[in-house]
């Protein structure tokens, strides 16, 4: 009973920060509804990754590696999320304990993946819940991909600070990669959830249900293209 409450509250959430997500994308950018929209979408997601990770441990009708996988996820999307939040609402030029905090987070994230995949590598893992379903490597890349984002929060530190364009595209990569995973996991990982001609329509040969997620991607990189190349200042905030 309190699981399903749990469950409903995730699933709530979850599209709620969807929908804030989306409104936030498409907002001009540093305008008043791109920052409601970008709050919403922060609170909210940070409140699913949590639960989320949360209830992929604990559930037992899943395989352990999948559980596992899925927590990962979560860890990771709340602090890319958590980073890419306090990057513009900290002044240029600040670090503080948020910024040391996040990093300290990171590492012991990948420490645990890396822990992770080195006993999956000697034991059983993949079994212990059911059949096999993820590979050991994929526990060597989230610690590879832990410690490649903990580089660019070590050279915030060092250098005391993030500023211009580069601190607004670290915003913009951070908050979209986590969008991107949280969309994926909802249209790619829970098709389910859709109705049957939802799950089996596809155009060109192309699942229907991955268009908001390749959507996202494709909006990424454009934001990131206009920010980098095409625009001296972007107000953030």
């Amino acid at each position: 009973m309190m699981l399903g409450g749990i469950s409903a509250l995730h699933i709530l959430l979850g599209t709620i920060g969807l929908l804030a997500g989306t409104a936030a994308l498409f907002a001009k950018k540093g305008a008043k509804n791109h920052r409601r929209a970008g709050n919403i979408f922060f609170v909210t997601m940070m409140i699913v990754s949590v639960v989320g990770a949360f209830l992929a441990y604990i559930k037992s009708d899943i395989p352990f590696s999948t559980a596992l996988f899925t927590s990962f996820l979560g860890l990771f999307t709340g602090y890319l999320i958590f980073t890419s939040w306090i990057t513009v609402k900290h002044k240029e030029g600040y670090v503080g304990h948020a910024e040391k905090a996040a990093l300290i987070y990171i590492l012991a994230v990948a420490v645990l993946a890396l822990t992770v995949g080195l006993d999956a590598s000697r034991t059983d893992i993949n079994s212990i819940n059911g059949a096999q379903s993820m590979p050991v490597e994929v526990f060597y890349f989230y610690a590879g991909f832990a410690a490649f984002v903990a580089i660019g929060d070590i050279k915030i530190i060092l250098c005391k600070g993030i500023y211009g364009t580069q601190r607004i595209a670290r915003h913009l990569w951070r908050m979209c990669l986590g969008f991107f995973i949280a969309a994926g996991t909802l249209f790619i990982g829970n098709p389910q959830v859709f109705p049957e001609y939802l799950q089996q329509a596809e155009v060109l040969a192309i699942p229907v249900l991955t268009f908001p997620v390749l959507a996202i991607l494709v909006l990424t990189v454009f934001w990131l293209v206009k920010v980098l190349f095409f625009s001296r200042r972007v107000k953030a905030k």
